[in-house]
């Protein structure tokens, strides 16, 4: 959900189907929502743009990531995963109806299926983490 601007406005509140679609959400939310978002900071809409305007042109070009894009990627994704797991957040049951809280309506439920990545610790396989710019979204 857009932290700047109110639920309805295009792409600014969206629901994944589950925690691994989380990631792929955020950069949905990035490209077609914070973009264009006029409540958002110039600066978050400059960076959204550029981000956005670099994947469409890679798509188009069908340009293939390098290495070090599809690393971080990963870690990119990895790292949406875990943190859904440490807030406590967890796919409802049955599969791909949405994601929940634990302890909240669907928390029983969610007991009796398993807890997919609450007690992982954080993403290392893939080596160290990119220093100075934060993930690209």
């Amino acid at each position: 959900r857009c932290i700047h601007c109110l639920p309805g406005n295009a792409y600014s509140t969206l629901y994944p189907e589950h925690t691994d679609n989380l990631a792929t959400f955020i950069q949905m939310l990035s490209d077609r929502h914070l973009s264009v978002c006029t409540v958002a900071p110039l600066q978050v809409r400059q960076l959204c743009e550029q981000k956005a305007a670099r994947r469409q042109q890679d798509h188009e070009q069908r340009r293939q990531p390098t290495h070090d894009e599809e690393r971080q990627q990963h870690a990119f994704f990895d790292h949406c995963r875990f943190l859904a797991g440490s807030v406590g957040l967890v796919d409802r049951y049955p599969p791909k109806v949405g994601v929940g809280f634990r302890d909240g309506v669907y928390g029983q439920q969610m007991e009796a299926q398993g807890e997919r990545y609450s007690n992982e610790q954080p993403p290392s396989m893939r080596g160290p983490m990119p220093t100075g710019a934060p993930f690209q979204a």
